[in-house]
This record gives C-alpha cells, sequence and structure tokens, in this order.
C-alpha cells in the first residue's frame, strides 16, 4: 500500500516506510525523489495505539481464558 506524497500528489511513498521515518530518516517518493516524513507526534502516536491495542488484546485474551474457572471456583 502507498501513500500520497505531498509534493508531487501521486502515491510514491511506502506506507510502511513512511510510517517508520522521521526527520533524521526521511523517505523518498518514488515519483518526484523528494524527501518525506511523519510527524513525530503522529509516529509515536501509531506506535502507542498499535501497543495499546496489543497490550488490551492479550489481557482480554487473560480475562477471557480465566472466566471460566473463576465461575467454577478453581482460580
Amino acid at each position: 500500500m502507498t501513500s500520497t506524497c505531498f509534493h508531487c500528489r501521486q502515491p510514491g511513498i511506502d506506507s510502511m516506510a513512511k510510517r517508520w521515518s522521521s526527520r533524521a530518516s526521511p523517505v523518498e517518493c518514488s515519483h518526484c525523489g523528494k524527501l518525506s516524513h511523519v510527524l513525530a507526534s503522529t509516529s509515536s502516536g501509531i506506535t502507542m495505539a498499535g501497543l495499546l491495542i496489543v497490550i488490551v488484546s492479550a489481557i482480554a485474551a487473560g480475562v477471557w481464558h480465566m472466566a471460566p474457572l473463576v465461575l467454577v471456583g478453581l482460580s
């Protein structure tokens, strides 16, 4: 999947590469060759949202599997 370049408005930037980009390591558009990056606040927000989803899913899975044992009294 590709993202639209802010310079040429063409889909020339790999979405995963753009998510990991920063001011120190920008991504190059395959159409115009200009550099682009995600703002630091947006970039860390994407990472934190992904981490939060993984943690909440793990907790929910643990609770889901533990609930029948608690109801039976085997905890």
